[in-house]
């Protein structure tokens, strides 16, 4: 039995030209309320699992650069069991 919510996350997508052949993807995410999402960089310390963005080979595009997030974050700290994490936001 498990008490998780399969999608408690809702994710947009969108594309912008910068130049001629080169696209940024804009990637939004938005957690249900009470959800979170881990940032890709936490401290050694952490115990969350970081978000990672993973895309699939594709002979029609190369990725020139590693996915960053924009927006606040928000570290928690549990001095009880000695754990921290970075969430991302917005």
């Amino acid at each position: 039995m498990s008490a998780q919510k399969t999608a408690p996350a809702h994710f947009g997508y969108s594309i912008k030209q910068v130049k001629d052949k080169v696209y940024e993807l804009h990637i939004k995410a938005r957690p249900d309320e009470g959800w979170h999402i881990y940032a890709q960089q936490q401290p050694e310390e952490a115990i969350a699992v970081p978000t990672k963005i993973v895309f699939n080979k594709n002979s029609l595009f190369t990725i020139s650069e590693k996915p960053k997030e924009i927006g606040e974050k928000e570290k928690y700290e549990d001095k009880q069991a000695g754990m921290c994490s970075i969430n991302t936001t917005k």
